[in-house]
């Protein structure tokens, strides 16, 4: 295979300290240790240990199980002891010195030698140093198989190193932190360059760059084997070069490195950038169009933000907080749909930006990683603002490591969401829950903020046919802003204006037709101000045409001079989707069906991925869908919801996906199916355990669901068994600290439909002061939660459901 990029090309990037140093035993050749002999190669260190237990060293047994036997026949401390003679290193070689001096951008190694660190003054990480003591790769040499500098004198420390086959089970480099770590320094690498390694000795790290991103940039310093199956088998994975370490030393021994100057650093950002407070909001045009256009379209003005007129201020209380916090915390801000959470988290970030470092997402999250590191090596204290964390469930190992590194990170997301989230960030990457930080949740709206918005409401005459005094009561019955925004869009005329569009419109082909409400999908989860419109033009296969620019109803959505989208309002987008008169659930399906195929026929990318996990959330489904639990299409819904999982299994997608089959496992819970149900959270445990997921929360919210969704056929079936499931589920909250959502869970237990409290009065009355005392020690639980003052106040309905099922037990 031949790949693009040219070698002298990918040489010119060691110059800029843009390129990615691997190296594996080879490379090592030539150094001397303490007892002045070569660093060993593995047939090498094979020999050495076959003579210390007295075999013969023609044995034909792997390196792997001569060092387990020579482990045990010698112990810990003498097999210690050899390791560290064999692998520290007094005289690194000269080719050695030459390489490593180089600004590479992170250096990774195979090696248990320190010979990289003695040249370059580099310091040792690895899975299992103790602490990371540098806080960036251009400062550390990252072993992936462990380090002679992590050999203490515990008796157990023999095991760091992966060497034998104990050492093998005990550690593992896909699951450790430096896994993400590794990836991503070679994702965003403009060149990489493997010197002395042997791709073929380790399948982990094969898989990893045989990626066709990471092949393209690739170059194999491992000398001329004359074979031209070397070659090809190499080829796989990069451009084979013929040359040896000492001809690549020569070769770059006298290039001088380009020291990036850091007060140019913001422009160097490509996924982020720096905010700044605008200067004067006062000197700035009027605003009567853009309020319209914030209001219609959700066109928010960054240049207005702090501008009184425009945007109610809700975030000044919040600032001092925010920025009081320093170092490695990971701060929410959550709401409903609708209610702010963008707004308020652009003008958090320009609000303290005077004060601190702030970056935010403005580009693609193609350099998402690269763009952090910057950040983390040329600014203090920085503070990294993510709206709708959702969409960058790809990075999650990435917001961890420089987490850990000490960045601040203030995230938002809708509330179910944002659960998912601090769960996976805190048991899959293992964040203190004390590092996490609940700012803000926005779904009441204070009377000075209400006061406001109906002043600005009335200044820029947007009333319509409502009136103050209206929309002061709605204000008190729910003081919820999207509803304030809900009845804006009636009294004033927008709605009325997208029915008569769109009832223009339905004589339209279908791939037009598609391409709106694949926009209003994406704009209601939160994902049409990152895509690109050519993306989902090519997606949804839509060649735009002059008759396209004319169309009253498309230019509503899309610029098509700047080739974008322009309406971006999630609340107006779910107001029209859950409009009767507009679209129809089977509309709905069948888009939502094609874009999910159209995206796994194109090339991988992070952010395909992410809007395919975005549409296989269920929650995210019932919300486009508008199916509520209670709503009267509900059955009818949840049919489509199922049937759209089931057709979804057959994509790529699917393969492997523990995510997807969580959520086909809730389509069939809501679509009544238990035996299907079953059948598929069985499916995600056993992949969950295969893939090595630990304690996945969503899995056992699931189960929970499953459990009570079903509780009446449970119970019917054997009680003693269902007050066990129900004790379990009670105890969760103890495991997860999660105690709103079980306790949503648990509510429903009260519902009549459900039918719990009447099966239990008919089939299992022996056993209802048990199932009493399970329930009552929950709400007790919750009582005495850290966060009880604001479940109370967000769960009402919730508390008073549990205390139904208390009362009527008892």
């Amino acid at each position: 295979m031949e790949y693009s990029m040219d070698y002298n090309e990918a040489i010119s990037y060691i110059s800029s300290g843009e390129a990615v140093l691997f190296t594996g035993s080879y490379f090592s050749v030539g150094s001397l240790n303490y007892e002045k002999e070569p660093i060993p190669d593995s047939d090498d260190l094979k020999n050495i240990l076959l003579k210390r237990i007295g075999e013969p060293t023609d044995s034909k047994e792997d390196l792997k199980t001569v060092a387990q036997f020579a482990l045990h026949d010698l112990g810990p401390k003498e097999y210690g002891n050899i390791l560290r003679s064999q692998f520290n290193v007094k005289e690194p070689s000269r080719d050695v010195d030459i390489i490593s001096s180089k600004t590479w951008s992170a250096i990774f190694t195979t090696n248990y030698d320190n010979a990289i660190e003695k040249s370059s003054g580099r310091v040792t990480s690895s899975p299992n140093s103790d602490v990371r003591k540098s806080s960036s790769l251009a400062d550390e040499v990252y072993h992936i198989n462990g380090s002679i500098d992590d050999l203490t004198s515990k008796k157990d420390d023999v095991n760091r190193l992966l060497l034998s086959n104990d050492s093998y089970l005990e550690n593992d480099f896909l699951t450790s932190p430096g896994y993400n770590t590794f990836v991503n320094a070679l994702i965003y690498a403009k060149a990489i360059f493997f010197v002395g390694y042997s791709v073929f000795s380790d399948l982990d790290i094969a898989r990893i760059i045989s990626r066709d991103d990471i092949a393209a940039k690739s170059f194999f310093v491992t000398g001329d084997s004359g074979s031209r199956m070397e070659k090809q088998r190499i080829s796989q994975y990069g451009t084979y070069t013929g040359k040896s370490t000492h001809d690549f030393a020569e070769e770059i021994q006298n290039i001088k490195t380009q020291k990036s100057v850091s007060s140019s650093i913001d422009n160097s950002l490509r996924s982020f950038h720096k905010v700044e407070p605008p200067k004067d909001y006062a000197e700035q045009p009027k605003i009567d169009n853009d309020i319209n256009n914030l209001i219609n379209k959700g066109h928010v003005v960054d240049e207005h933000i702090l501008n009184p007129n425009y945007i109610v201020n809700r975030w000044s209380p919040y600032a001092s907080e925010v920025l009081s916090i320093h170092g490695d915390k990971i701060v929410t801000v959550r709401s409903k749909i609708g209610n702010g959470k963008t707004i308020f988290m652009k003008g958090l970030a320009q609000y303290i930006s005077a004060k601190r470092n702030v970056f935010e997402l403005k580009g693609p999250s193609d350099y998402f990683y690269g763009d952090l590191k910057k950040i983390n090596e040329n600014y203090d204290d920085p503070i990294i603002f993510l709206d709708d964390i959702g969409e960058f469930r790809n990075n999650f190992r990435v917001i961890i490591e420089f987490h850990k590194k000490g960045i601040t990170f203030v995230i938002s997301a809708r509330n179910p969401l944002m659960e998912q989230a601090i769960n996976a960030l805190t048991r899959e990457s293992a964040v203190d829950n004390s590092n996490i930080v609940d700012l803000a949740n926005l779904d009441k709206l204070k009377r000075n903020d209400f006061n406001k918005w109906t002043q600005n409401i009335e200044t820029y005459h947007l009333w319509g046919r409502g009136n103050k005094q209206l929309t002061r009561k709605l204000f008190e019955h729910n003081k919820a802003f999207s509803k304030l925004l809900i009845d804006i869009f009636k009294s004033s005329g927008i709605m009325a204006k997208y029915q008569s569009l769109f009832q223009k419109s339905n004589d339209a082909p279908t791939s037009e037709a598609r391409l709106i409400i694949s926009i209003l999908i994406l704009n209601l989860l939160n994902s049409g101000k990152s895509m690109r419109l050519e993306a989902l033009l090519n997606i949804l296969s839509v060649t735009v045409t002059e008759e396209m620019k004319m169309n009253e109803l498309l230019t509503e959505f899309i610029d098509f001079s700047n080739m974008e989208i322009i309406n971006t309002s999630s609340i107006l987008s779910q107001e029209i989707l859950h409009d009767a008169n507009i679209f129809t659930p089977e509309k709905i399906y069948q888009t939502i069906l094609f874009l999910m195929q159209g995206i796994d026929k194109k090339t991988t990318s992070k952010q395909n991925n992410s809007i395919q996990r975005a549409l296989t959330s269920f929650s995210n489904l019932t919300l486009i869908f508008g199916g509520g639990r209670r709503d009267r299409r509900n059955k009818q819904i949840h049919g489509y919801i199922s049937n759209y999982y089931s057709e979804v299994q057959k994509l790529d997608f699917a393969k492997d996906n523990v995510f997807f089959f969580v959520q086909l496992t809730n389509s069939k819970i809501y679509a009544g199916d238990y035996d299907l149900a079953t059948k598929y959270l069985d499916f995600a445990e056993g992949e969950a355990d295969r893939l090595k997921l630990r304690n996945d929360y969503q899995l056992v919210t699931t189960k929970i669901n499953l459990y009570i969704e079903f509780s009446s056929r449970l119970l019917k079936k054997n009680p003693e068994d269902y007050l066990e499931k129900i004790e379990w589920s009670a105890d969760q909250v103890t495991k997860y600290q999660e105690v709103d959502y079980i306790l949503t869970l648990f509510s429903k237990l009260s519902y009549d439909e459900n039918g719990f409290l009447h099966t239990v009065n008919r089939f299992a009355r022996e056993h209802k002061s048990a199932f009493y005392d399970v329930i009552n020690r929950l709400y007790d639980r919750i009582q005495f939660s850290d966060d009880f003052d604001e479940i109370e106040m967000n769960h009402k309905k919730e508390l008073n459901s549990l205390k139904k099922v208390i009362s009527r037990l008892k």
